[in-house]
């Protein structure tokens, strides 16, 4: 009749332990979500200003060459994947995950998601890009130039 050796005289929880979501977290776990929140938080803040400085020292007319525009387009790659990652993860910093609104789930699944991979996917193929042109000035440098 009673489970786990339990008397009647002890009390039982009758509360899921989903129900009281803070409650049943422990305090451990608690201050590491915190502080992932305030490292992935500096690192968009850090990266979006480091490649909003490149884009604008290389937007510059006197430096313009093949190689600068990929390392622009590289820069323009990797903030908005920044962007789209931040865009995707500030529905989770502001509320609980079980509390997202249909909307919000939608604009996740079918925009903000897909448009991480895509600029996952353009940052790469411009690293790609970059090295095979940097091979080719090496390898064949009177042909480069």
């Amino acid at each position: 009749m009673f489970l786990n050796n339990a008397t009647a005289t002890d009390q039982v929880d009758v509360v899921p332990a989903c129900a009281n979501e803070e409650a049943s977290t422990p305090a451990h776990l608690l201050t590491f979500q915190f502080a992932c929140l305030i490292l992935t938080n500096a690192t968009i803040a850090l990266g979006l200003a480091a490649n909003g400085v490149s884009a604008y020292l290389l937007t510059r007319k006197r430096i313009r060459s093949t190689f600068n525009n990929l390392l622009l387009s590289l820069a323009f790659a990797d903030a908005s994947f920044l962007f789209f990652v931040a865009a995707m993860e500030l529905p989770a910093w502001l509320t609980s995950p079980r509390r997202f609104s249909y909307a919000v789930a939608a604009a996740r699944a079918y925009f903000t998601y897909p448009m991480v991979n895509i600029s996952l996917t353009w940052s790469t193929y411009m690293t790609v890009s970059i090295a095979v042109e940097r091979y080719l000035a090496v390898h064949y440098p009177i042909a480069h130039r």
